[in-house]
């Protein structure tokens, strides 16, 4: 494919109206450009090969400079997406390549990934790199006004050029999706999570079957001075801010709905009276039937809710 196809195939898996209103990460990987070809027989070199190559109207030589020129006055060829999309993804791709390189060094990496000796030092022209985050950022957010995603340039670490694409692959999209089952498996809150370092030890012990190896040693590390650890960590306590409490989990009784219950007291000393009500907070639809209030143990606030809806999924919740 020429490199204005695979920039719209990308584009377009990212920025789409099913992700109006939600922040979307431009989180590249070899797998990601190998499905998005695949239809067209197209595979990885095909993209890397794509790219140093850039639209048909470039003339600059040199990847950013290439780069640069794609950005240069790109809404007046009235194109569906931003031509630079492609580029970005290949600065994304370079953070994530394994190999026997230092742990925070981008620039060999991403000179390894085009074929070129991976030597040290910046890459030509990659600072001016930022203006092609800063332009997606005004056109997600401006431009389309979030109906298609919301983009947020954010750095990681001290160095913004290379902070920029190190902060979209802090977790995959299907690491993304899996949360919720981590958070519930873990019964975590969303109002009232705990500290960094026990969401950090939680997640390792419940999520070793949803999350890379990478991400789990990441919150493994335990120097406090790890930037790229923190970015995680704060990324992570936002996705549990914003969780609703439901999570679809796995289990030999089908699929699980996890809920979050609140037991209320209202004491009245007068009358020597305590009034007790059971709140439960989910957003899925409750069922016709009714609901049956199960005490699992002798122990005070250990209650659970549980139902059979006319589908026979078995659901419940713990408080």
């Amino acid at each position: 494919m020429d490199y204005l196809t695979w920039n719209n195939f990308i584009a377009s898996h990212f920025f789409r109206p099913e992700m109006a209103g939600s922040t979307v990460h431009l989180y590249v990987t070899e797998e990601t450009i190998a499905e998005l070809g695949q239809d067209s027989g197209a595979d990885f070199l095909d993209f890397i090969e794509s790219v140093k190559l850039g639209p048909t109207w470039v003339t600059r030589q040199g990847l950013c400079m290439k780069a640069l020129q794609s950005l240069t006055d790109w809404r007046q060829r009235r194109l569906d997406y931003p031509p630079y999309i492609g580029y970005l993804a290949l600065f994304v791709l370079a953070a994530g390549i394994e190999g026997d390189f230092a742990t925070h060094s981008y620039y060999p990496r991403l000179r390894t990934l085009i074929g070129e000796e991976p030597t040290t030092g910046q890459y030509p022209s990659f600072h001016r790199m930022q203006e092609l985050w800063e332009d997606l950022e005004q056109w997600s957010n401006e431009d389309k006004a979030g109906e298609w995603g919301l983009f947020n340039c954010v750095a990681v670490g001290k160095n913004n050029h290379i902070g920029l694409p190190l902060a979209q692959t802090l977790l995959t999209e299907e690491e993304r999706r899996e949360l919720p089952s981590i958070f519930a498996t873990a019964e975590l809150d969303p109002t009232a999570p705990p500290s960094e370092e026990a969401i950090a030890l939680l997640l390792v012990k419940h999520g070793r079957k949803y999350l890379r190896n990478r991400t789990l040693n990441l919150l493994k590390e335990t120097s406090v001075t790890d930037q790229l650890r923190q970015a995680l960590l704060e990324r992570i306590i936002d996705e549990l801010r914003s969780w609703d409490g439901t999570a679809e989990i796995s289990s030999s009784d089908g699929s699980q709905i996890f809920g979050l219950l609140r037991l209320c007291c209202k004491l009245d000393p007068i009358a020597g009276r305590a009034t007790l009500t059971l709140r439960c907070s989910t957003k899925h639809e409750f069922p016709e039937d009714d609901l049956l209030c199960l005490r699992s143990s002798p122990c005070i606030g250990t209650i659970a809710l549980c139902w059979l809806s006319p589908d026979n999924f078995s659901r419940s919740a713990i408080a």
